[in-house]
């Protein structure tokens, strides 16, 4: 089983909120690592984004 990643832009989109809003939050100290694909193409796992969502949303 494969998991899927999520550029910046993707979790943009998913959340529905501007990049650079993104890259704030991805500094937080709970927010899942990204894993560096290449130089410097960073991606999330997206089990761990969503689980992070649903954390942040109180479920």
């Amino acid at each position: 089983m494969t998991d899927n990643f999520l550029s910046a832009k993707d979790i943009s989109r998913l959340l529905n909120i501007h990049l650079s809003t993104v890259y704030r939050i991805v500094k937080e100290d709970d927010f899942p690592k990204a894993y560096i694909f290449y130089r410097h193409s960073r991606r999330w796992p997206e089990k761990e984004v969503m689980r992070w969502v649903e954390k942040k949303r109180g479920h």
